[in-house]
């Protein structure tokens, strides 16, 4: 695609959406950016999945699955829906705000 950034969000993966939606043998489709920083997800029916949303679903499945409890670790750019998961569901994970030696001082 030229003249797009090369974000995977919904709106420039439009016909990745449609090809999902029209093949019932494709239960999910993943995209990622050119260097893998970025993804994101289409689930059976077609629809988004972004990036802040797969996180929950790893950890969701971590957790139920994998009974996994230990503490969770992550950066400011992680949506405040991890925090929100944590308090309303019986998972009682640790979480902690990395923050980087680099960051500036306030």
């Amino acid at each position: 695609m030229h003249g797009k950034a090369p974000e995977p969000i919904h709106r420039n993966l439009l016909d990745r959406s449609e090809i999902v939606k029209k093949n019932p043998k494709i239960t999910a489709g993943l995209a990622n950016d050119g260097d893998a920083d970025r993804i994101g997800m289409y689930d059976e029916d077609g629809n988004f999945v972004d990036s802040h949303h797969l996180l929950l679903i790893l950890l969701l499945y971590l957790y139920k699955y994998k009974n996994m409890r230990g503490k969770v670790v992550f950066t400011f750019s992680v949506t405040d829906k991890l925090k929100k998961w944590r308090r309303n569901s019986a998972c009682r994970m640790k979480t902690q705000r990395l923050v980087s030696s680099t960051s500036p001082k306030s």
